[in-house]
């Protein structure tokens, strides 16, 4: 099962308590530059709303990230989880 596969099936069941696995897959994804694994669990991340907020900071400066689908899956991840974007 791929990474993306898993992270969809967090983000489905919903639980807040995979909030952290999810953050510390974003944060490995990042690190080793796997681009789409970051917009999965930036997509993950969205799905949870407010519950994700103890990864905003992290999913904030991702907004400015090289790549143009990182930085959009950041945009609607802080969306979802009810951050002003003004």
């Amino acid at each position: 099962m791929s990474a993306d596969a898993i992270l969809a099936a967090l983000a489905a069941l919903g639980d807040p308590a995979a909030v952290p696995a999810v953050v510390d897959t974003l944060g490995a994804a990042v690190r080793h530059e796997q681009h789409g694994v970051t917009q999965s669990a930036l997509k993950a991340l969205g799905a949870f709303g407010p519950a994700a907020a103890e990864a905003l900071d992290t999913i904030r400066s991702l907004t400015t990230a090289a790549d143009a689908h990182v930085r959009s899956a950041a945009v609607a991840a802080l969306w979802a989880a009810g951050e002003n974007l003004t």
